[in-house]
């Protein structure tokens, strides 16, 4: 089965990816997860227990 059977028939959410790259760029994002606490970027390491 090649993937284009897994693949969304529509676009319909393309724009709000988009988007949402384009903020994160915006907002330093260089890596995922990026965690912000009240509009302010974390950029301390953490880990799964905090």
């Amino acid at each position: 089965m090649g993937t284009d059977a897994f693949a969304h028939p529509t676009h319909q959410y393309a724009d709000r990816v988009a988007e949402d790259l384009q903020s994160g760029t915006q907002s330093g994002v260089d890596r995922i997860p990026a965690i912000f606490i009240n509009e302010v970027r974390y950029q301390d390491t953490w880990d799964i227990e905090q």
